[in-house]
């Protein structure tokens, strides 16, 4: 049985189908371990624990779309996954300037995308990586410059850096996230699709492309509303 584990930020799981499920009708089983907010601390926790509970085989492939540094995950009953430090009034300035440092977020993050890079080396799945946005947009709604203040870090993991994909911010919206008519700036399924056949090898059928044009029907003009009262998020494994 070929099996596909998935993990990343709501551009992993989200109200609508992400590249995730898009890709895992291909396999006999397949897991989405995403959360809608997550930071790669979250990302780094969930697969280290899908492997303990699933053990990885060759026959498996594990896909993980890592996200910007800028997020703070804790686990406090549940996991907490507010998304974006700078962007969400779940933190505020003094909070922030006490607790945060541009280069503490890099030291910790790729030192995650390293440590799974080792780990799954070891192993005999198959694997691959993508992004949200650059590892150097250290927020993800521009396109980033590498701040000075972290060059070195960003150095001493070239080798685990150079397995992620480039971003579906850059080769799908050309650093412009795409606002949709609900005010939500997620991608849609179909943008999800060409994601996969930009940086991947797979393929897809007629039918998988017929399925993912009719997402994108049922969701672009939905109300937020209405998603939240009709389609809450499906629970994690």
């Amino acid at each position: 049985m070929n099996r596909l584990f998935t993990f990343g930020c709501s551009l992993t799981q989200y109200w609508w189908p992400t590249w995730a499920d898009i890709l895992g009708r291909q396999f006999d089983h397949f897991e989405n371990w995403g959360k809608s907010g997550a930071g790669n601390h979250f990302i780094f926790n969930s697969i280290i624990e899908c492997n303990l509970r699933n053990s990885f085989t060759k026959d498996d492939t594990i896909g993980i779309m890592w996200t910007n540094v800028a997020r703070e995950d804790r686990y406090v009953q549940e996991w907490y996954t507010p998304g974006n430090m700078f962007t969400t009034p779940a933190y505020d300035h003094k909070w922030l300037k006490q607790n945060v440092s541009v280069r503490g977020l890099y030291i910790r993050d790729l030192a995650y995308i390293s440590a799974i890079k080792n780990i799954l080396d070891n192993l005999s799945s198959k694997y691959f990586f993508l992004s949200m946005c650059d590892i150097d947009t250290f927020e993800n709604y521009g396109k980033g410059t590498v701040l000075r203040e972290v060059q070195d870090i960003i150095n001493l993991h070239t080798d685990s850096l150079k397995e992620i994909r480039p971003s579906i911010h850059k080769t799908i919206f050309n650093y412009k996230w795409k606002t949709l008519s609900n005010g939500d700036i997620h991608p849609l399924p179909s943008n999800h699709l060409k994601y996969l056949e930009t940086v991947t090898d797979y393929t897809f059928t007629s039918l998988d492309k017929q399925w993912v044009n009719d997402q994108d029907a049922i969701y672009k003009n939905i109300t937020k509303e209405s998603l939240w009262r009709t389609n809450p998020f499906p629970q994690r494994f």
